[in-house]
């Protein structure tokens, strides 16, 4: 099961408030602080953008706090049509080979 940690980056000198998403393999993603949203939004935000930019087919099937704050979101696989015609695909050729 993968999951995707967010952080929140308080407000520096030079940059505004923003949450980083991240995931095994270094993987991240960065969004600005949207201050209409709560908190858990924002941190979802990052999570599903991270998602995008690496164009996982997962969606978040859960969500929590670590003890240090940060909010965690596990992610599942998602099946779609064309995966499961790229199976059969697959299946037909192997029985082909046969």
């Amino acid at each position: 099961m993968k999951a995707i940690q967010v952080k929140y980056l308080p407000a520096t000198t030079h940059r505004s408030s923003r949450w980083k998403a991240f995931a095994e393999g270094g993987w991240s993603a960065t969004v600005s602080y949207d201050y209409e949203g709560s908190e858990y939004y924002n941190a979802r935000l990052a999570a599903e953008c991270l998602i995008t930019a690496m164009t996982w087919r997962v969606e978040i099937s859960g969500d929590g706090n670590l003890p240090n704050g940060d909010y965690v979101f596990t992610l599942r696989p998602v099946t779609t049509l064309r995966d499961l015609m790229e199976e059969d695909r697959e299946a037909a050729a192997i029985a082909e080979s046969r």
